[in-house]
């Protein structure tokens, strides 16, 4: 580069003015603004999103055992009822009777887990014992459940409707979580 290239690198003015600085800092702002605040929607929302699909799965879950449990039922009950190492709070009873394997109990229980969730847990015992999870997050004070002609449930019960909530205890509150209420209706099989 010779003296005068030097020379002309070093008097060039053509840079930018501050007004120009302050329209593309402006205009910056207004692009990366919308951007970033959707991009903080999406953070917020997506934790209510994941356990609004947690809750349906439960509801399916429950509903896949609950159905066939009721409709297999000689007896259904709002308490009672035992099985072996089975704890918690009975919140349906049913008694059942298979003709190969005999007697069968099933219990759905409300069982409070290490971080202080309720849990809906189905329990079977007769033949063999089983114990599997339905539901997560249980609201147990939406658990009820009604019996039609006898409200009173018992033998001669021939449609149960089951209510009862998913709902997370100490949620984040900015997550937009909304408790899941769901129902289960079934008439028991004629005996």
């Amino acid at each position: 580069m010779t003296a005068a290239g030097v020379r002309r690198l070093a008097d060039d003015d053509e840079g930018m003015t501050l007004i120009e600085l302050l329209v593309s800092i402006t205009l910056l702002g207004i692009i990366v603004g919308p951007i970033v605040g959707m991009i903080l929607l999406g953070f917020l929302s997506s934790d209510g999103t994941r356990d609004r699909i947690a809750d349906s799965v439960s509801a399916q879950l429950v509903s896949s055992y609950m159905i066939n449990d009721i409709q297999s039922a000689t007896t259904v009950a709002t308490s009672g009822g035992s099985c072996p190492g089975a704890t918690g709070t009975v919140k349906l009873h049913l008694q059942m009777q298979d003709p190969t394997t005999g007697p069968t109990t099933v219990l759905y229980l409300d069982q409070i887990n290490a971080d202080g969730q309720h849990e809906l847990h189905r329990v079977s015992c007769g033949a063999t014992n089983s114990s599997t999870l339905v539901m997560h997050y249980l609201d147990p004070t939406s658990f009820n459940v009604t019996c039609s002609p006898s409200p009173s449930c018992g033998a001669g019960v021939h449609n149960v409707k089951v209510n009862m909530t998913a709902k997370r205890s100490g949620g984040q509150p900015t997550s937009y979580y909304q408790p899941y209420a769901f129902n289960i209706q079934a008439t028991r099989r004629a005996t």
